[in-house]
């Protein structure tokens, strides 16, 4: 099984994101995340972190 690396980051083009872990048996209940004002937001299951994409 791959689980997912600790600190994982993902890039996302909106603050608005949503984790599942892994769509394997090792995965975590579906949960719906909304980035602060830093741009970034943890998920409380697996440590993922999502990052707002730079507008640059």
């Amino acid at each position: 099984m791959a689980d997912i690396e600790k600190n994982e980051i993902i890039i996302s083009d909106s603050k608005q994101v949503m984790c599942e872990g892994n769509r394997q048996a090792s995965g975590h209940p579906r949960v719906y995340l909304k980035m602060d004002d830093s741009g970034k937001v943890t998920c409380p299951y697996c440590s993922r972190i999502f990052q707002l994409k730079s507008q640059d």
